[in-house]
């Protein structure tokens, strides 16, 4: 085939496909679990949803303020807006804006988004954090890599979130469910589920505080 036809754009797609899950692979594969930090100062935790995600974070913040009640928890979200309604919470900042739907192959084949990747970089990485919690399930390879190569490069001491399907044993994170228990598991009990798994308590029941 044409390198510009269908089976050339085929071949290019399992191309990326193999790269990334090697890349996933790797820094799991390198990644050494660490324990549950007994002085928890910040936190950062990653809701990349619309509001309606934010609403289902809230019950997963209630949990970190009861479980931590002088820790700084700052949420990272694809639009600041989404998540403003998150600052009634106690010690809650809202960060700049991650999303991380502008990265994939095609778009960092771009200069200027590589920057602006660098860019989310050092604003991450400006606050050590204790402990990352990274509620975002994603729907592309891509976007899955862009997570983990950060948080690689920030290394948090304590890290949460989930598992793409082709990963069972190794993860980068230290308390890890696997994505695809989300397929028959409200969000709500899927993040209850990841924080029991850290020994925190969570609430399935969400809060919008007026």
């Amino acid at each position: 085939s044409k390198p510009g036809g269908k089976g050339g754009l085929k071949m290019l797609a399992k191309l990326k496909s193999r790269l990334l899950t090697w890349y996933m692979r790797s820094l799991a594969e390198n990644y050494s679990a660490q324990a549950l930090p007994q002085d928890v100062n910040h936190i950062a935790l990653w809701q990349l949803g619309g509001v309606g995600d934010m609403l289902l974070a809230t019950p997963v913040i209630q949990a970190l303020n009861k479980a931590y009640p002088n820790a700084q928890i700052d949420v990272w979200c694809s639009h600041p807006q989404f998540a403003a309604f998150l600052t009634r919470f106690e010690h809650v900042q809202i960060k700049p804006t991650f999303s991380v739907y502008d990265f994939d192959g095609r778009t960092l084949l771009k200069k200027q988004t590589r920057q602006h990747l660098q860019t989310i970089l050092s604003q991450m990485s400006a606050q050590p954090y204790d402990v990352l919690i990274n509620l975002h399930v994603p729907a592309l390879l891509d976007w899955w890599a862009v997570e983990w190569w950060l948080q690689d490069k920030m290394k948090p001491r304590y890290n949460l979130g989930f598992n793409p399907d082709f990963l069972v044993e190794e993860s980068v994170f230290d308390v890890v469910l696997p994505a695809k228990q989300r397929k028959h598991t409200h969000y709500t009990k899927l993040y209850q589920a990841l924080l029991a798994k850290a020994e925190i308590p969570c609430e399935s029941t969400t809060v919008f505080p007026i």
